[in-house]
């Protein structure tokens, strides 16, 4: 069993496709949760399951944890405010004001912001072989979330929501570079607690804003829905996260970008034992992709 544990944590490709997985059906999940509570409070629920689930497996790893934040403090509270708090909260917030089109349009660009970043911060080459493999695949997510219909790009207003999306990718590509140089200063595990140890707070004071103008309706939660919201604390939130940082360990955060594009086919696969029918374009998109 150690064997296979091993090189499972060892297959960055293996573990950025389950990263990918795991944030479609974050999508799919979420998207339908804040129909009842709250985005903000989703947020703060999933920061804080997780940070209780990880803890048995990365308190070895916390050992000096006062001098490793002593040291990196600054990277450290930036990967929590963009990949902890920033992202996920500004995703559950934007899909309150835009559609799903433009939601998961915007989220699709997010390997191109890495790709980038990585060119100019940490001096990745970009290959061409990298640069086609971002532009066909994202032809997959432009042709999915279109319907294959290139009025619906054309016609595409900005919003409020559009220019949350806007920043959340930026966020996640900011947290992708620093994850690449800070994410295992503590080990995987110990690192990624920290950080999220480090959200939390912040989490807490956005989710006693968001109570104030929009409480959680705790009546109308069902127990199938707080069912959800484990699986969302565990899963996406850290098992995911962990598959993203080995992943960006062992291959860079451009190579690993690549894969965000797996996300969209993933949802739309996930999206059908929530009632939706596949259409053609939706086929023919994941087939780039």
């Amino acid at each position: 069993m150690k064997r296979v544990l091993d090189w499972l944590w060892n297959n960055p490709y293996l573990l950025l496709t389950s990263s990918a997985l795991f944030w479609g059906s974050n999508f799919v999940l979420g998207r339908v949760m804040v129909e009842t509570i709250p985005p903000l409070h989703l947020s703060l629920f999933r920061w804080t399951i997780g940070l209780l689930a990880l803890w048995p497996f990365a308190r070895s790893q916390l050992k000096g944890a006062k001098a490793l934040w002593r040291t990196y403090r600054a990277p450290l509270f930036w990967m929590a405010m963009t990949g902890v708090v920033g992202f996920n909260a500004l995703t559950y917030l934007a899909v309150q004001f835009t559609s799903s089109i433009s939601a998961s349009l915007f989220n699709s660009v997010a390997p191109v912001f890495i790709m980038l970043l990585s060119h100019f911060f940490l001096k990745e080459k970009i290959r061409p072989v990298q640069i086609a493999g971002v532009f066909i695949s994202l032809i997959g997510v432009v042709w999915i979330v279109s319907r294959g219909d290139w009025k619906v790009l054309v016609s595409l207003e900005f919003n409020a929501g559009d220019l949350i999306m806007i920043v959340a990718v930026l966020s996640w590509a900011v947290y992708s570079i620093l994850s690449k140089r800070f994410g295992t200063v503590a080990g995987e595990k110990g690192t990624f607690w920290i950080l999220m140890a480090i959200g939390l707070p912040f989490s807490l004071l956005l989710g006693a804003v968001e109570e104030i103008f929009r409480p959680l309706p705790w009546s109308e939660v069902s127990p199938i829905e707080w069912l959800c919201v484990l699986y969302l604390g565990i899963f996406p939130a850290v098992v995911a996260f962990l598959c993203w940082s080995r992943g960006i360990q062992l291959v860079g955060p451009a190579k690993s970008g690549v894969f965000l594009h797996l996300i969209m086919p993933f949802a739309v696969m996930i999206a059908l034992f929530f009632g939706e029918t596949p259409t053609l374009a939706q086929g023919v998109g994941a087939a780039f992709v």
